[in-house]
């Protein structure tokens, strides 16, 4: 479930520190300290339970060419260090979970090892057999803005038409950002990583814009949405932290994005999204024979 609409959050917040006059803070400013509110919470539930199933996607990758030494990770991905895990896929069910090695064992162990942005299957022969890899890793959150213009047709080979009537450029995207997206009026991705040219009225994008339909939205970014995907329960820190940052920008307080947060929501944040499972992971064993009892 994902939290109201960007400028339903933007209007807000515009009310409640009195800056409906876009000239006192920017629009473009404003869905700056949105997404930094974004990253900052979702750096500290991350933090407080890096192993934790939010935030968690898949992506498959096919094992046909087994010359193939490295294959790189989701561009979505969260940080390097985020891959929750790695399962072999045999016959269409998972095999088995892949143990992490360091990279110089991957000639002696049998798993997979991280390198910069790719993952490295070990030499094991067990590796002829696999035939697909499911990665589960932490995946970062879109970037959230403005609906900008909307789409009146499907993709026509790489044009889209859209509505100038919705068109809206306080400020001018096409000089902030160099990738954008579609989503759907519920904020769901349709087509991402684009990169975007306009001649005349013709909308040209360069990317797989397949997925696109009439009635779509264009927003910011190589992962954007309308929407912003924290769980709703994170609101409230959202708005208080965007609030806080227009209110020391409007009295020209300098304090440092991460004090933003007082100690006390950091503590709430964390509370709400540690790992509270009371399930045991693993069977429990009665055996103690193996502890010399």
């Amino acid at each position: 479930m994902a939290l109201r609409r960007f400028e339903l959050l933007v209007n807000e917040v515009r009310e409640s520190t009195d800056t409906k006059d876009i000239n006192s803070i920017g629009a473009y400013e404003v869905m700056r300290y949105f997404n930094d509110a974004q990253k900052q919470i979702q750096k500290i539930i991350f933090t407080a339970n890096p192993s934790a199933d939010i935030f968690v996607r898949q992506a498959t990758y096919d094992i046909t060419d087994r010359t193939q030494v490295a294959y790189e990770l989701p561009s979505d991905i969260y940080a390097h260090n985020s891959v929750n895990s790695l399962m072999s896929v045999k016959d269409g069910r998972i095999a088995q979970s892949l143990t992490r090695v360091a990279y110089r064992e991957k000639e002696a162990l049998w798993g997979y090892a991280l390198l910069d942005n790719s993952f490295v299957l070990t030499s094991s022969p067990d590796v002829s057999t696999i035939s697909q890899i499911l990665v589960n890793y932490v995946y970062r959150l879109p970037v959230m803005g403005y609906r900008i213009v909307q789409s009146t047709s499907a993709a026509l080979g790489s044009i889209i038409n859209m509505d100038l009537s919705t068109l809206i450029d306080d400020e001018g995207y096409t000089e902030r950002y160099d990738k954008y997206s579609f989503v759907d009026s519920n904020g769901v991705i349709k087509a991402s990583e684009l990169t975007l040219s306009i001649v005349g009225l013709d909308y040209t994008f360069d990317g797989d814009i397949s997925g696109v339909e009439i009635g779509d939205w264009l927003v910011c970014g190589d992962f954007g949405t309308s929407h912003s995907c924290l769980p709703p329960a994170c609101e409230p820190y959202l708005m208080s932290y965007v609030q806080r940052r227009i209110l020391n920008k409007i009295s020209s307080t300098e304090v440092a994005s991460e004090n933003v947060f007082t100690t006390e929501e950091r503590a709430d944040i964390e509370d709400l999204f540690k790992d509270n499972v009371k399930d045991a992971l693993y069977p429990v064993s009665s055996d103690t024979d193996y502890l010399g009892i």
